[in-house]
């Protein structure tokens, strides 16, 4: 069974040597210790997972040595590692979780 979901953002336009350009960066809302915190994020339609910043783990509660660590590929040649936590975000009205951790 596959299912999918549409969620239409606004999404700002900038002049370039080019001509116009779309900017896929959006704000969304990321919950932490005391609430929700506004962050930008770059929306990768394609992208299996979204990464975000190690500050943003701190900020949101993660104790970052206590993630597992996973290697993942990206553009670029080669694998990096990372470490893969749950990041809860608010889109609008909904809350989702933008990456899980694995079952163990």
């Amino acid at each position: 069974m596959t299912s999918s979901v549409s969620i239409d953002f606004p999404l700002r336009r900038h002049r370039a040597t080019l001509g116009l350009i779309v900017d896929p960066r959006i704000v969304i809302d990321v919950r932490a210790r005391r609430g929700y915190l506004s962050r930008e994020f770059l929306i990768d339609t394609g992208a299996e997972l979204s990464v975000a910043p190690r500050y943003l783990a701190r900020e949101i509660g993660l104790e970052w040595d206590s993630l597992p660590t996973v290697r993942v590929i990206g553009v670029g040649a080669g694998q990096v590692a990372t470490r893969l936590g749950s990041l809860p975000i608010r889109i609008g009205t909904g809350i989702a979780s933008a990456v899980s951790s694995p079952r163990a």
